[in-house]
């Protein structure tokens, strides 16, 4: 889903300095993450192994050292918009 476009909301921009997650690795997620709908109007993204497996080979381990931790994360993105929502930590698996 690489997009240009993207906007940020003023409440993911304030979760993102909250949570030390750079627009770099929300970029990351959004390109490699897999979608998911979260049921209240959004599409979650986030890596499982084969997606961060993707990005290793692609980014290098260098640049994932930098940002390993940043990609332990989720981002969600509204249905209709190319607004981000919100970011978060990854604390528990979700449920399918």
């Amino acid at each position: 889903m690489i997009n240009t476009n993207l906007n940020f909301s003023e409440h993911s921009r304030k979760r993102m300095q909250q949570r030390g997650i750079s627009d770099k690795a929300v970029h990351y997620l959004l390109d490699y993450g897999a979608i998911h709908y979260d049921g209240h109007g959004g599409n979650v993204f986030s890596l499982n192994r084969f997606e961060r497996k993707m990005l290793i080979s692609d980014i290098g381990s260098k640049e994932l050292k930098r940002i390993r931790k940043q990609l332990d994360s989720y981002v969600v993105v509204g249905n209709n918009s190319n607004t981000v929502i919100t970011v978060g930590h990854k604390i528990k698996r979700r449920k399918k």
